[in-house]
């Protein structure tokens, strides 16, 4: 399975209104450990850190934090962050009704 198919499943989850806290964090992380290509088995902390530990052993210089994943303290903002705003997207679909789509752009 491609990583893009995962992260389009993990996607249904921050559809699902009725998603509970742990699994949006849940699958936010696997989202993302599968978006800088690590394995689905993975938690995103112990993947960031094998992660530095290459970069750390490859470059000839200071790493740059921005080639990292994100911590899971990050990874939980963010997650909760999409949640949110994929609820009130739907929200203002629903609203305005399908007339009104596009109208406002």
């Amino acid at each position: 399975m491609k990583n893009n198919d995962i992260v389009c499943q993990k996607g249904v989850v921050l559809e699902n209104p009725k998603s509970t806290p742990g699994v949006i964090v849940t699958t936010g992380e696997k989202a993302l450990v599968c978006l800088y290509k690590g394995k689905l088995t993975d938690s995103l902390d112990s993947f960031q850190f094998s992660r530095f530990q290459e970069k750390v052993a490859t470059y000839k210089a200071s790493v740059d934090p921005k080639v990292l994943p994100p911590t899971s303290g990050a990874a939980q903002y963010q997650s909760f962050r999409v949640f949110h705003q994929v609820q009130n997207g739907k929200e203002t679909h629903l609203s305005r009704g399908v007339e009104n789509i596009g109208r406002d752009m």
